[in-house]
């Protein structure tokens, strides 16, 4: 119970019983003010017994029970229960600044409600999501505090050169500096998983919102396994299309190199998408959700992972993730050994664009080196396939080599991050709306801005990131033929049909895909790439993306929709006759029945 001990709490527990944790918590602050009393002697005696004595007042008992109510807030307003500082407060007795609340009084005695989660997956699970950034933070030196104190001074820096806040240029930079202050507040928030949650997380509305967006997951995403092969297309651009290739045939041909390489990359300490599904969360909003209450709760939350290792989706993700890092890493090695042997300069070894491309993901030539010197000393060979071992290097470059490829493993199979989405959609009202579209909004940042850039770089385009987008635009293409025949419908296979499709499907437009589908569905046809190719006489059908969803359920997100589909299902069971579009509400509105290889059958 040290006050650098990180615990995980229950949050259903802390929440229900504020008065419960405020008086344990206290009396256990004050118990131990007891105990070092007949520890000590001296003038450290006469302060403690002072201390002791107002602590056991009216008035000192409200101080410290102040302070755990601040502490129940804080936890309370972390949905993972992680608190990652001390429970003594900040209160007016030194002695207490001194203390943290220990274990024993958190767990309670016989017949007492336990404030700590002793759930061993949920402490796993917990632990990696939440301590995660505060081990990076530590490990770097990172205090938050002091980050702002120097936004706070370069900011009056610059207002001093603009000659004061009153001048024209000096009148925007306060209002720069608030919304900076804000932004870096938010970043830090959404690390800690505290940003953009409810009052009350355990409110009627906030547990409603949990169940409808877990079940939005089980009756719209049965085919996002599909969706997903135009991840390939983007491993290309990220990675390369040689390495891939390379790799790819060296894995396939050498099981053992592949069994070496797969077990390289587990050392990295590379959370497995099958056991945190951590893509899976980002992309449907659900990392920072309302801790469960009810049996029904507790249910449909428990059918979501199951249903999600149903689609396939976590196993693409990880192993798409360990193959972009082995490819990557094989890469990195080789091109360190070419480097090497002659003496040492890039530029006899690779062109300007290639290096420009290392170099933003913040390999300079120094770098170059060092990764050779770990290489020769801690490098295998396994039949071409160059492993690294990063997990035996040495303290300086491991860190960094681990963090460039797991950042390269999340460009390329595109995982949402923090920076990713705008604002509004981390609000739990947002996350509603926003839900199933964290995807396009980090597609447009790592996938489409990234790629027109290097294929604009130099005097020509960029081969990779010229195959990368044509990749993606034929498994777009097979993506809307595979859906197509899930649903037992015929695609249309004519070259305006596709070309929208790839469009919509490919995933390389982002956000943009999804303004026009909805200009499309808006406008009825008349906008939108279906708007242009009418303008010169080419009829082409509606997108089958979004066929069967309302104008409204593509603005308001997929909630609205399954709010549509309940209405209609309740209201058939006081007509007459049940017609077929009330049948399909209840299709739609079926778990697992929009698995792709099963929806035909159910």
């Amino acid at each position: 119970g040290g006050w650098y001990t990180p615990r995980i709490f229950n949050v259903i527990n802390v929440l229900q019983d504020p008065k419960g944790f405020v008086k344990r918590t206290t009396d256990d602050i004050i118990a131990q003010m007891e105990e070092a009393v007949t520890k000590l002697d001296g003038e450290e005696l006469v302060k403690a017994q002072k201390d002791l004595d107002l602590a056991k007042t009216t008035r000192g008992r409200a101080d410290i029970e102040h302070d755990m109510r601040q502490v129940w807030k804080k936890i309370t307003h972390s949905h993972t229960g992680y608190q990652a500082i001390g429970l003594g407060g900040s209160g007016r007795f030194k002695a207490q600044r001194k203390l943290s609340v220990r274990n024993q009084a958190l767990r309670g005695g016989e017949g007492q409600t336990s404030y700590l989660d002793s759930n061993y997956m949920n402490l796993k699970k917990k632990h990696i999501r939440a301590m995660s950034s505060e081990l990076i933070y530590k490990e770097r030196g990172i205090d938050w505090t002091e980050e702002m104190e120097l936004v706070d001074q370069e900011y009056e820096r610059l207002i001093a050169e603009a000659g004061g806040a009153k001048t024209k240029k000096g009148k925007k930079l306060p209002k720069e500096q608030r919304r900076m202050t804000e932004k870096l507040n938010a970043v830090r928030d959404m690390h800690h998983h505290r940003y953009g949650h409810p009052a009350n997380p355990l409110g009627g509305l906030n547990r409603m919102r949990r169940v409808i967006m877990d079940w939005n997951i089980m009756r719209g995403l049965g085919s996002m396994l599909v969706s997903a092969l135009p991840d390939l297309g983007n491993m290309i651009t990220t990675i390369g299309l040689k390495p891939l290739s390379q790799n790819a045939v060296r894995l396939a041909m050498h099981p053992k190199a592949m069994k070496m390489g797969k077990a390289a990359t587990r050392k990295l300490l590379l959370v497995t998408e099958r056991s945190m599904a951590t893509r899976m969360h980002q992309i449907a909003m659900t990392d920072d959700m309302a801790p469960n209450m009810g049996l029904g709760e507790s249910l449909v939350h428990k059918m979501v992972p199951k249903f999600v290792n149903a689609t396939g989706m976590n196993l693409w993700n990880d192993v798409m993730k360990e193959f972009a890092i082995t490819a990557y890493a094989d890469e990195l090695m080789g091109l360190a050994i070419r480097i090497n042997k002659a003496g040492g300069d890039p530029t006899k070894v690779m062109s300007k664009m290639r290096r420009a491309k290392f170099a933003r993901a913040g390999i300079d030539d120094e770098m170059w080196d060092k990764m050779y010197q770990q290489w020769n000393r801690h490098g295998v060979n396994e039949e071409g396939l160059k492993i690294p071992n990063i997990d035996q290097w040495d303290d300086e470059i491991r860190e960094d080599m681990s963090l460039l490829l797991l950042k390269q493993a999340d460009m390329a199979i595109v995982t949402p991050g923090s920076g990713d989405l705008p604002l509004w959609m981390r609000h739990h009202v947002g996350g509603m709306v926003g839900q199933f579209k964290s995807f396009s909004f980090t597609a447009t940042n790592r996938i489409l801005i990234p790629s027109m850039q290097r294929m604009a770089m130099g005097k020509g385009f960029d081969p990779d990131a010229l195959a990368g987008m044509m990749t993606q635009f034929m498994l777009g293409t097979a993506a809307y033929s595979l859906k197509m025949h899930s649903q037992d419908r015929e695609p249309q296979m004519d070259m305006p049909t596709l070309t929208r499709e790839a469009f919509t499907r490919s995933g390389y437009f982002g956000i943009f895909a999804d303004m026009n589908a909805i200009m499309e569905k808006a406008s009825r046809g008349k906008l939108g790439l279906q708007g242009a190719y009418a303008a010169f006489g080419i009829d082409s059908p509606e997108l089958s993306r979004y066929h069967s969803r309302t104008i409204l359920c593509d603005i308001l997100g997929p909630t609205v929709g399954t709010i549509e589909d309940s209405n209609k299902m309740i209201g058939s069971l006081f007509k007459d006759e049940i017609n077929r579009g009330d049948i399909n509400a209840l299709r739609r509105m079926m778990t697992y029945k929009n698995l792709f290889y099963l929806r035909n059958t159910l």
